[in-house]
C-alpha cells in the first residue's frame, strides 16, 4: 500500500494526547482523514460489523479528494480506498460504480481529472481479482472506459497504468482481442506522433499474448495497419497540417516509420512474425521495399535493410518471390535500389 509521507497514526498509538497533537498540526479535514485511516488499518477494525459504520457519503468524499493537485494526498485516499474495497465486500459495487463514475466525466465532460493514474492503478489490482465466467460489467470496463481512455491529450500522463489493465483484461479474456483491436484501430490518433508511439507499443504488447488462436485472427487487420504507419499513411492530417518545408514534414515521416519498425526490435514479436510468416510477408514486403527505394542514403535504409534480412531468413522463396513482384510493378527501377537488394538477398 502506499503510504503518506507525513507521519501517521499506527494502530498503537491512537491517543487522544496523540490525536490533539495531530489535530493541532493539520487542518481539520486532514486530521479527520488521518484518523478514520488509522481506523481502517487496525487489526480490530471488522469488515462484518463495521462495514455498517462506512456510509456511502465517505466513499463519495474519498473519491472526491482524489482529484486533490496534491501527488501524495492521492496516494494516500488511494491507499484508503483500497483498504476499504478489500475489508468491505460489501461496498465493492459501490466503490467501483464511483470509479466509473470518475472516468465517465473525465472522457465526456473535462479532461483535467488528475486523479487517472491512481484509479487505474487501483483498478488493476481489482481486474486481477476477477473471476470466471465474464460478467457484462466486466466487457463494459474494456469497451465503455478503457478503449475511450485512449481519446485525452493526457493519455501520456496514464498510459502505463492503461496499458496494465487492457492488457490483464484481455489475458484473462482472449476472445475480446478481436474487438478490441477494431475499436482501437478505429481511434488511431491523427493529430499526435506522439500518441502513434504509445498505441503502436500497445499493439506489439497485446500480440504477445499467449493465445495463438486469437491472436492469429488479428494479424491481417493489425499488419495492414502497420504497413501504414510504415509509409505514414495513418497520420496524413497531422503531415498535411504542418506549412513548413518539405524537410520538417520528412522528418515527422520518419520519426513515425522508424518507431514502427522497432517492432523488429523485440524478440518476442519476432518470434510472433516467424510463426506466421506466410501470413505477414506479402503485407509488410511490398511497404518495406517501398521505403528502401525512397530513402536510400538516409538512416531509414539501414533500419529497413534489417527488417528485410529477417524476412529472407524466416522465408528465403517467398520472399524472393514477393521482391520480384514489386520491384517490377510498384516503383520504377533503380541501380542503386537494385544492387542493394542483391547485396541483401
Amino acid at each position: 500500500m502506499n503510504n503518506f509521507d507525513h507521519s501517521r497514526l499506527t494502530d498503537s498509538d491512537v491517543s487522544p494526547c496523540k490525536i490533539r497533537k495531530l489535530s493541532n498540526s493539520l487542518s481539520k479535514k486532514q486530521a479527520v482523514t488521518e484518523l478514520f485511516s488509522s481506523f481502517v488499518k487496525t487489526h480490530n477494525f471488522c469488515p462484518n460489523l463495521d462495514v455498517q459504520r462506512i456510509h456511502k457519503i465517505i466513499v463519495v468524499k474519498l473519491v472526491e479528494r482524489l482529484e486533490s493537485k496534491d501527488a501524495n494526498d492521492r496516494k494516500f485516499m488511494q491507499g484508503i480506498l483500497r483498504r476499504i474495497y478489500l475489508k468491505c465486500i460489501n461496498l465493492r459495487p459501490f466503490i467501483r460504480s464511483q470509479y466509473n463514475d470518475v472516468f465517465f466525466r473525465f472522457i465526456f465532460e473535462k479532461n483535467d481529472f488528475l486523479c487517472i493514474a491512481e484509479i487505474l492503478d487501483t483498478y488493476y489490482d481489482i481486474i486481477m481479482g476477477f473471476t470466471q465466467p465474464v460478467e457484462t460489467e466486466h466487457e463494459q470496463l474494456l469497451f465503455k472506459i478503457l478503449l475511450p481512455l485512449h481519446k485525452p491529450p493526457s493519455l501520456p500522463e496514464y498510459f502505463n497504468q492503461l496499458i496494465k489493465c487492457v492488457i490483464a483484461l484481455l489475458i484473462q479474456n482472449p476472445s475480446f482481442i478481436e474487438k478490441y483491436l477494431k475499436g482501437l484501430l478505429r481511434i488511431w490518433p491523427k493529430t499526435s506522433i506522439t500518441k502513434v508511439t504509445f498505441f503502436l507499443n500497445e499493439i506489439g504488447r497485446i500480440l504477445l499474448i499467449k493465445d495463438e488462436q486469437e491472436v492469429k485472427k488479428v494479424l491481417p487487420m493489425v499488419f495492414n495497419h502497420i504497413s501504414k504507419c510504415l509509409c505514414n499513411e495513418s497520420t496524413k492530417v497531422r503531415i498535411d497540417r504542418i506549412e513548413p518545408t518539405n524537410c520538417i514534414t520528412s522528418n515527422i515521416t520518419s520519426q513515425i516509420s522508424e518507431y514502427t519498425l522497432r517492432l523488429w526490435e523485440n524478440y518476442k514479436v519476432l518470434k510472433v512474425i516467424d510463426r506466421n510468416h506466410e501470413l505477414i510477408i506479402p503485407i509488410v514486403c511490398p511497404h518495406l521495399l517501398r521505403i528502401l527505394i525512397r530513402h536510400l542514403g538516409t538512416p531509414m535504409q539501414s533500419h529497413v535493410s534489417i527488417v528485410l534480412c529477417y524476412l529472407l531468413k524466416m522465408n528465403n522463396t517467398l520472399f524472393r518471390r514477393m521482391t520480384s513482384m514489386c520491384m517490377c510493378v510498384k516503383e520504377p527501377k533503380n541501380a542503386k535500389s537494385s544492387i542493394l537488394l542483391e547485396h541483401i538477398i
